[in-house]
């Protein structure tokens, strides 16, 4: 992208999983008001059983189809859980391009940041991307060089508290 973050802002919208059910009747609004949008944040918990964890990749990834074919530029949200994960995670991303990542909730355990940064690598080994739009705070030994980072305004509401 190659601006400064307050305009990639103004271009970049990045859909949560609550709002993923309203999301798919709005693609004609979305295009009026963004020119790109990164697909939804179907997270796969490490708990979750693996035809779960398939079948919230698939969403993700229909929903890109049904974005890109309603003329609306997608960047894809990349998400995985544990290396059996990586496979389906990561097929069907263009190499050299444009991802986002989230990080949301990970720092709450070891075992949490260590899968992150597993498959954090794994998706920079496999995709190539030339630029990561990242959500959420920065992890340790991730490429900050290609990286531009949007703090997640909701966890911090709900951190700080509501200020009244």
């Amino acid at each position: 992208f190659g601006c400064p973050k307050t305009q990639l802002a103004n271009f970049v919208n990045f859909v949560d999983f609550s709002s993923a059910r309203f999301v798919h009747m709005q693609a004609s609004a979305h295009s009026l008001t963004r020119k790109i949008i990164i697909t939804v944040d179907f997270s796969q918990y490490i708990d979750m059983p693996s035809p779960m964890r398939f079948y919230h990749s698939f969403l993700n990834k229909a929903f890109a189809a049904y974005w890109s074919n309603n003329g609306i530029n997608v960047i894809p949200n990349v998400t995985w859980s544990t290396p059996d994960s990586y496979d389906y995670s990561f097929t069907g991303i263009e190499k050299n391009g444009t991802i986002a990542i989230n990080c949301t909730g990970v720092k709450k355990s070891d075992y949490s940041k260590y899968l992150w940064l597993k498959g954090y690598n794994e998706a920079i080994r496999r995709l190539e991307p030339t630029h990561i739009i990242r959500y959420g705070e920065k992890m340790p030994e991730e490429n900050e060089e290609i990286s531009t980072y949007f703090e997640n305004e909701n966890y911090k509401k709900l951190k700080d508290g509501r200020k009244r």
